[in-house]
């Protein structure tokens, strides 16, 4: 079979990387490049040449990713499913911990505790009462991507916290978080459990102690393909390291331009640095854009250009057109997203109307998401929020709620329970407010959930659960009665109409975006504070963002 027969015919230079002889590489690929294609057929050529499918090892960062990818390979590589090593680091890790839990240290078979499992653990070990779950939750991950045990976090937030113009209160927060991670650590051990972030660091530590144990995981592969290595963080690194130091076959493609997950541990030094770490490597760049009109491109790599120390790789787009970029000002929040809802909806009516699911609105943050959710609703327009807590679903939101329900003398909602916190504040602050009617009751009780936020919130999220507790109070006073509202937010957290995927327009943040492609595409907060041109990774934000349109319209 020809590893180059495809429904992508591959340009000079997707040929040239797919085709590498062997060793370390790293292969640049700005958006719209084809780096996927290229990915695949370098798994094709690689079989061509006589590698077993089973010692390809392919990497990518989510599982629509490796599923998608598992897919076209066996499109074009006629093997089973059972046969290929393609998914996630998290994936894999697992599979390696379940085939030898002991010999990677654990004391039994791997128990995972999912996501609620997670907050569950956290509250009962009562930390809602003085940490936002969400970012504590995060802040723990974090230290396992950095492969930090409890004792090395606090540790090094103690040292912090003594250094000389420190002492503030968010050093004593740093130190208390790390205490809440060994807690937390500890609650696991004790009861058997693996949460998904022990898993890389796990097998990390597993090959760095046991060379016998190396040989057995890093001995089944020949090659490694790392999708999105732009993307990865310590622990990752390290495990691409333990896995490919015997062979070197190392094949990596990303582009430093689009690293945005820096938020969230990863390090884009780790590509920009890839020569560095497997000497000799060839890089090879990927240069043709399939995805975006000219003008588009030409602007996006406007915004890229001035970020200091990426590499070079200009894009040429391949297709003509004559769309523009469209810039428009808004006085508000609730303007902008106004305004963006009835340009939605005169796509939606147009005599050759634009499908639903073929139209996004992207934002940074989940906290601008808010508007958007009541302003599609206006105008009649069904949504998918990707990237995002619905609004109702906040937790702000919800005390909101249970505030009134004091204030009113209401009873908890389904099997909720009012917090005692809450209903002892709310009753010595705002009890007073219903002779006032539903708006003043709302707008006292929003201005003492605004002033409970948890501790170890960042200030994104701080922001945000500000503004949500003042949205909500708004839409409350827009009911006649207490019991109206509280019976609307209920139908939203069920989720409305039901209607079909493709008949909804697509809401995300810009990194649930990534790689994703719509017709018409409407950036929302392109702005100081929001798109902050002065931070490498904003701008990157709105790299990623902009190619992925075939029309585009920033607010």
């Amino acid at each position: 079979m020809d590893p180059m027969s495809s429904a992508d015919p591959l340009n000079p230079e997707q040929r040239a990387a797919a085709t590498h002889e062997g060793g370390p590489a790293l292969v640049l690929a700005g958006p719209g490049t084809g780096k996927t294609t290229t990915l695949v057929a370098r798994f094709a050529v690689l079989v061509s040449r006589g590698v077993p499918p089973d010692r390809i090892l392919a990497t990518t960062f989510t599982r629509e990713a490796a599923r998608q990818m598992n897919e076209r390979v066996r499109r074009q590589v006629d093997v089973g499913a059972a046969r290929l090593s393609i998914g996630t680091f998290h994936a894999r890790c697992l599979e390696w911990l379940r085939q030898e839990a002991r010999a990677f240290g654990l004391a039994g078979p791997v128990d995972l505790l999912d996501e609620t499992g997670q907050f569950d653990l956290l509250r009962d070990l009562g930390f809602a009462r003085s940490f936002d779950l969400d970012g504590l939750r995060d802040r723990i991950g974090r230290f396992k991507d950095e492969l930090l045990t409890p004792a090395q976090a606090l540790d090094a937030a103690r040292r912090r916290r003594a250094r000389p113009k420190s002492g503030s209160s968010g050093d004593d927060e740093e130190v208390a978080i790390a205490r809440a991670y060994g807690a937390y650590q500890q609650a696991l051990s004790e009861r058997g459990r693996t949460d998904f972030g022990d898993l890389i660091g796990a097998v990390v530590r597993g090959l760095q102690r046991d060379s016998a144990l190396r040989s057995r995981v890093a001995g089944r592969y020949d090659h490694l393909l790392v999708d999105e290595y732009q993307d990865i963080n310590r622990a990752q690194h390290e495990l691409i390291g333990a896995l490919g130091a015997g062979h070197r076959n190392v094949w990596a493609v990303g582009d430093d331009d689009q690293a945005i997950y820096g938020w969230r541990g990863s390090d884009v030094r780790y590509l920009t640095g890839f020569t560095t770490d497997w000497p000799g490597a060839r890089v090879v760049r990927l240069r043709q854009s399939y995805r975006s009109h000219p003008a588009i491109v030409s602007a996006a790599a406007a915004l890229i250009a001035p970020n200091r120390g990426r590499l070079d790789k200009p894009l040429h787009p391949v297709s003509g057109g004559r769309t523009q970029v469209a810039v428009v000002q808004a006085r508000s929040a609730g303007d902008e997203a106004a305004w963006i809802a009835r340009s939605v909806r005169t796509l939606l009516d147009k005599a050759e109307p634009t499908p639903p699911k073929a139209v996004a609105v992207l934002v940074r943050t989940g906290a601008q998401m808010v508007h958007f959710e009541g302003a599609l609703s206006s105008v009649g327009v069904d949504y998918e929020l990707r990237g995002g807590r619905s609004f109702w679903r906040l937790p702000e939101v919800r005390n909101l709620e249970d505030g009134l329900r004091v204030v009113f003398g209401l009873p908890a909602g389904g099997n909720r329970e009012v917090p005692d916190w809450l209903r002892e504040v709310v009753t010595s602050r705002a009890g007073s407010s219903a002779n006032g009617g539903l708006k003043a009751a709302a707008r006292a009780v929003a201005a003492v959930v605004a002033e409970r936020a948890p501790r170890g919130m960042k200030a994104e999220r701080l922001a945000q659960w500000h503004a949500a507790a003042a949205e909500a109070a708004r839409v409350a006073a827009t009911f006649a009665a207490p019991e109206a509202f509280l019976r609307h937010a209920e139908d939203q957290r069920r989720g409305g109409r039901r209607v079909a995927a493709d008949d909804r327009v697509v809401v995300s943040t810009i990194h649930q975006a990534k790689g994703l492609e719509w017709d018409a595409v409407f950036v929302a907060g392109f702005e100081a504070g929001l798109l902050p041109f002065m931070l490498p990774e904003d701008v990157a934000s709105a790299w990623v963002d902009a190619p992925g349109a075939a029309r585009l319209e920033s607010e």
